[in-house]
């Protein structure tokens, strides 16, 4: 499983069974790798992904639109209603802009996977412009919450980007985990029916990760990852919208595990311990540097 193909196959099947169009685009900045399956999809690449997206798709739903005037004339002339002095200047104004949601939902899916580092700085402005545009444009984000060339100081974590995404307010938001299958596949499957942009940060292993199960299960106890889903759709108020369904233990500041373990003396034990955000760093190996490892003598209660 790779980073991103592990999610991007989901979102594919979600979109070939939900949308009527048998078309989908996915485009990408060039994270996809070599062995994603894109069955079924049009995949472009483009260094400016979110915007090209925005272009692609103003240019598939206007190669739509005289589809669409044909058509609402039709039904006008079907229900003996059509007059060309009131209708035709109308018609003739209809643009993307003005694709009812029947009309909306028809067109082909575009779908964006991007690395949590191109929506930093600039990009961050590119995001926000598609989550603002009211376009059914969705954006993917698969990335490792643990990886230890993030920075130095964890400062593009990209755990914060649903966040932000939230704070736009119609936009559909998931953030979610590989190690939540259900919560991601129930999100990806509510996101491609939604006909609003959409964002979903993803957390995954990275490629090269022994442990990367143990990893993203840490990263969900530690907080580092969260579970939920901003649905505008949903509701006039936030407690409508949100959902926090996923998390481990949310009624505690940390989940509470019982682990077994074998004391100095050879004798089983169990022991509860509060798994945090800390322990969740302790299994990158490439943050050990951040960890000082006390010798048994100078342990303590």
């Amino acid at each position: 499983m790779t980073s991103v193909s592990g999610v991007l196959r989901p979102l594919v099947l979600v979109v070939d069974r939900r949308r009527p169009s048998s078309d989908a685009v996915v485009v990408h900045d060039g994270s996809l790798p070599p062995s994603t399956d894109t069955t079924g999809v049009r995949s472009v690449e483009h260094p400016l992904a979110l915007e090209a997206a925005v272009g692609l798709h103003d240019g598939i739903a206007s190669r739509h639109v005289p589809w669409f005037r044909a058509i609402r004339a039709a039904r006008l002339e079907v229900e003996a209603a059509y007059d060309a002095a009131r209708h035709d200047a109308v018609l003739a104004r209809l643009d993307v802009r003005g694709l009812s949601a029947e009309e909306a939902y028809v067109l082909p899916t575009v779908a964006v996977v991007i690395r949590p580092g191109r929506v930093r700085g600039a990009g961050l402005a590119a995001l926000s412009d598609v989550l603002r545009s009211g376009r059914p444009i969705h954006v993917l984000i698969a990335a490792d919450p643990l990886a230890a060339d993030a920075a130095s100081s964890f400062a593009t974590h990209a755990t914060g980007l649903g966040y932000v995404a939230a704070a736009h307010r119609e936009a559909f938001v998931l953030e979610s985990t590989l190690d939540r299958p259900r919560h991601l596949v129930g999100g990806l499957r509510r996101m491609v029916e939604v006909l609003r942009p959409a964002a979903a940060v993803v957390s995954v292993p990275s490629r090269d990760a022994r442990t990367g199960d143990r990893r993203l299960a840490a990263a969900l106890d530690g907080r580092a990852t969260v579970c939920f889903r901003y649905d505008a759709g949903a509701g006039v108020t936030w407690a409508d919208r949100f959902s926090l369904d996923g998390n481990p233990q949310p009624e505690r500041p940390w989940p509470r595990h019982d682990f077994a373990y074998t004391d100095a003396g050879g004798d089983s034990r169990t022991r509860s311990e509060a798994l945090t955000w800390a322990h969740a760093v302790a299994l990158e190996p490439g943050h050990r540097a951040r960890f000082l490892v006390l010798p048994r003598e100078a342990w303590s209660d």
